[in-house]
């Protein structure tokens, strides 16, 4: 592509190209409040998604800055058949892809999918794609709908032809700390065809720009280009006389003296010792915190006042900051770790992973980034396998494994890591807890008293899981379901002794009839609202669990399990199972005690044992 102005194109080629610059032309003008922003995951990428000119197909926009030269970034994008491309595509739901060379520029592509919703056909898209150079620092990718593979790959007759376009651009930039930048953005317009939802078509239009991250992903170099522009701002720092900063240092040593109002917050971050003064000074309220880096104090200083830097491109707007050099270590390696660095590394873990799965995703990126923690993992390479169910805390059966710890099995200490929240969980006292797992699994009693921070560290993130344990949810969510079912049950018996009580029942039944049906009906809307995004089929099962009675135990289930909010949901299973206990409360309870109560006081006969049994379970049920 580094030759690319001397590629030759055909009248049908340039007819191809004109329609994707046209194209790009028109979506990137449009009136950028048409747009919504979506989130993309990813700081340094925007996605934006848009109906343009009343298309009923969204088309999705992104563009971000990559770290490399525009041909090599072509390149990756024109490699269809690269190692790297074919295992992203089979990881994404391709079955089949085909690629056909038509010339040095120019390529048909076929490729199917498996859009993973039960009941939907494959998906197959035939395209031809060209790529042309324009000048030193433009090149143009386009993708069009094309027949060419029909004669020579006939379609297949279970599978559904799609339509999409796409078209990118990339604009060469002035490199930064030597390395090249290369802006990228990115068209695209997706049409599954068939009976699809719209909705379902503009995700996967946006999900089609989402190619963009891994583009990025793969080239980044934020960390070299950071430690460059760190370089220039630690050389600036050095060159500065220290009277200049007197008066600035002398107002923030006034202000962190101790005195009268400091409070410190219920959580810190990390090993950060934090503080906040409850009452104005100056009419703001202040907060300090204080924390040792293993870095030089100039590189510090250059990390926070570099605030357009990558890292810290979700930083918050500090008003002050302030650093003074007391050590010159850098990462701390496993040999002198020490208690408090353990403690610090589970306060880590923790900070703002408050759901099962943030921890295992935070834990994950502690065991890449911190040194101590990598050499550990070379030494006992079992340790994420046994740490991802402990930090999870989901209840298991307790099995002691005695096995030493330099021969523990992958399975074994996956064992391990289970056995810890039972034995929190049998224990009053969290540090009791962590010594009976200590006992009962020999390798961990080893790895205590070979690394004596490694016990400091389960004591914090041991703390951190047992207060949003679903423990204490446990048996009430429990007996309730069972209540609800038993509730169910009576209800339908005395349901059947009003319908065979005679005419004078006739009231009661229908009464009964109605209440049931209001509940159940007002169920059915708060499912409807909760799993409107996701679905038919997922929209369907939710429906059919409230429809045969099994909502209750569903739901105590997913609570005590830790079920966190899923991405499309409306609220979390907790707030979920509130709702359907206030719908069963207000809309059968309360009446079926009212009309059940009245039954018996009018009439003596046979009902009155079962109606009095039902009142009973559905009152102690909503206690």
């Amino acid at each position: 592509m580094e030759r690319g102005q001397d590629e030759v194109y055909s009248e049908e080629e340039e007819l191809l190209l004109n329609k994707g610059r046209a194209t790009f032309a028109a979506v990137t003008g449009s009136d950028s409040s048409e747009f919504k922003l979506i989130l993309s995951g990813d700081p340094l990428v925007t996605i934006k998604s848009a109906h343009l000119d009343g298309d009923k197909l969204a088309t999705g926009v992104a563009e971000c800055t990559v770290d490399a030269e525009m041909e090599e970034l072509a390149a990756f994008e024109c490699l269809k058949m690269s190692r790297e491309s074919t295992k992203n595509f089979h990881k994404k739901g391709g079955l089949k892809k085909i690629v056909k060379e038509m010339n040095s520029h120019s390529f048909y592509y076929l490729n199917r999918r498996d859009l993973k919703v039960p009941g939907f056909k494959q998906r197959e898209w035939r395209s031809v794609g060209v790529w042309k150079k324009e000048g030193e620092n433009k090149l143009i990718v386009t993708y069009e709908d094309s027949d060419a593979l029909d004669e020579e790959h006939p379609r297949d007759l279970n599978t559904v032809a799609a339509s999409a376009r796409s078209i990118w651009e990339y604009e060469r930039l002035p490199s930064l700390q030597g390395i090249p930048q290369t802006r990228v953005e990115f068209v695209g317009r997706v049409d599954l065809a068939g009976s699809v939802p719209g909705f379902v078509m503009n995700r996967l239009a946006v999900k089609f720009s989402g190619g963009l991250i891994d583009m990025r992903k793969k080239f980044d170099q934020s960390l070299e280009i950071d430690a460059g522009r760190r370089a220039e701002i630690v050389k600036k720092i050095k060159l500065q006389e220290e009277a200049e900063g007197v008066e600035a240092l002398a107002q923030f040593e006034a202000l962190s003296e101790d005195k009268s109002g400091w409070v410190r917050p219920l959580r810190n971050f990390g090993s950060a010792d934090s503080k906040v003064q409850a009452a104005m000074i100056g009419g703001h309220v202040w907060g300090i915190t204080s924390v040792d880096v293993k870095a030089e104090v100039e590189e510090v200083a250059a990390f926070l006042w570099d605030l357009k830097s990558r890292a810290n491109s979700k930083i918050s707007s500090d008003v002050d900051r302030t650093c003074q050099e007391e050590k010159e270590e850098r990462l701390v390696p496993l040999k002198e770790y020490r208690e408090a660095d353990g403690v610090a590394l589970g306060n880590d873990l923790l900070w703002t992973a408050s759901s099962a799965n943030k921890r295992v995703k935070r834990l994950a990126e502690i065991l890449k980034e911190s040194r101590a923690m990598r050499e550990l993992t070379e030494v006992l390479p079992w340790i994420e396998e046994m740490m991802v169910p402990a930090v999870r805390g989901s209840l298991n059966l307790n099995k002691a494994v005695s096995t030493k710890l330099v021969c523990v099995s992958k399975k074994e200490a996956a064992q391990i890591g289970k056995n810890l929240m039972p034995a929190l969980k049998s224990r009053k006292i969290i540090g009791a807890g962590v010594d009976q797992w200590r006992l009962q699994n020999r390798a961990i009693k080893q790895l205590m008293e070979t690394h004596g921070w490694f016990e400091p560290f389960v004591l914090v993130i041991s703390k951190g899981i047992v207060k949003t344990a679903a423990w204490g949810l446990m048996w009430r969510v429990t007996v309730g379901a069972i209540l609800s079912l038993s509730d169910l049950g009576t209800d339908l018996i005395v349901l059947n002794q009003f319908w065979n009580g005679g005419p004078e029942m006739e009231a009661y039944r229908d009464a009964s009839i109605t209440s049931l049906a209001v509940s159940i009906l007002l169920q059915c809307v708060m499912v409807l609202i909760q799993n409107r995004k996701r679905g038919l089929m997922r929209l369907a099962r939710e429906m059919a669990i409230v429809l045969i009675g099994l909502k209750a135990p569903v739901d105590a289930y997913r609570v005590a399990m830790g079920f966190d909010k899923e991405q499309d949901n409306q609220v979390d299973p907790m707030l979920e199972m509130m709702y359907s206990k206030c719908i069963e409360m207000f809309a059968e309870s309360i009446p079926g005690i009212i009309i059940q109560t009245s039954a018996i006081l009018i009439t003596m006969n046979s009902e009155q044992k079962w109606s009095w049994e039902d009142a009973t379970v559905t009152s102690t049920e909503k206690m």
